[in-house]
């Protein structure tokens, strides 16, 4: 059986087309939820899910469009929604996405046709895979195309902390089955963090006070679904005595 998520929408809003029939107004609703029209959908290098989102009052199939990496269940690809006056449904599609291995950031697509009697329309959700797993603390910093479309290249991650700083944090999202996140030299994590299922995580760090007036750095590789990022911890040195 489908599983759709399924929530009554006014027709009256952004991107409503109509069309009319014989017996009277019929008003034909098809337009993008997510991604929209404007905004493609941002899917990380671990992700193995994702959705399209549309509202719709007709049939409709979903399909990826010269996309290798995005497929879509055959029972979950196509279906119907029975007509109400000025009401349409937002319909949910599952999809299924292969991880990013490759590096690089990818472009893909996906179709949305809705269709009846005297009435065809396609629409296009466009997606970003990155190459980099959903490290939010410490935010990336992103390296970006010089030229049109200016898709996003590359990431680093890093922290700067203070001589004396001992404490510190990592805010992460994996999207695998299961994640590691090793320890550094000077930069410690406690055994039960350093590995765990998919979610949403916030992870404490220990750090050693520099007594040098050097600064130092450390690195921390988190891995989740196969993808490993590197974060980079800077520890300022001290200052020195007068």
């Amino acid at each position: 059986m489908r599983k759709y998520i399924l929530s009554m929408m006014a027709a009256a809003m952004a991107f409503v087309v109509t069309s009319c029939h014989d017996e009277g107004s019929y008003y034909h609703l098809a337009s993008l939820v997510y991604p929209t029209a404007y905004q493609p959908g941002i899917i990380y290098a671990d992700q193995y899910e994702d959705s399209v989102k549309f509202n719709c009052t007709d049939r409709f199939r979903v399909a990826p469009l010269e996309t290798s990496w995005i497929s879509v269940d055959p029972s979950e690809a196509s279906g119907a929604i029975q007509y109400s006056y000025l009401v349409g449904w937002e319909v949910k599609v599952p999809l299924n996405i292969e991880q990013n291995t490759t590096g690089t950031t990818r472009t893909g697509y996906v179709t949305v046709r809705t269709y009846g009697e005297d009435w065809d329309r396609t629409l296009t959700a466009s997606y970003i895979q990155l190459p980099w797993v959903n490290i939010m603390v410490p935010a990336a910093e992103i390296t970006y195309e010089e030229e049109p479309p200016y898709l996003p290249v590359s990431a680093t991650f890093n922290a700067e902390y203070a001589a004396n700083e001992t404490t510190g944090t990592i805010v992460f999202e994996a999207s695998g089955e299961t994640w590691t996140l090793t320890d550094g030299t000077f930069v410690h994590i406690a055994e039960e963090n350093k590995n765990g299922d998919k979610g949403k995580q916030t992870i404490a760090l220990t750090l050693d006070a520099n007594e040098s007036t050097e600064e130092r750095t450390d690195n921390l590789v988190l891995t989740s679904g196969g993808i490993s990022n590197t974060i980079t911890i800077k520890q300022l040195g001290k200052e020195p005595e007068s």
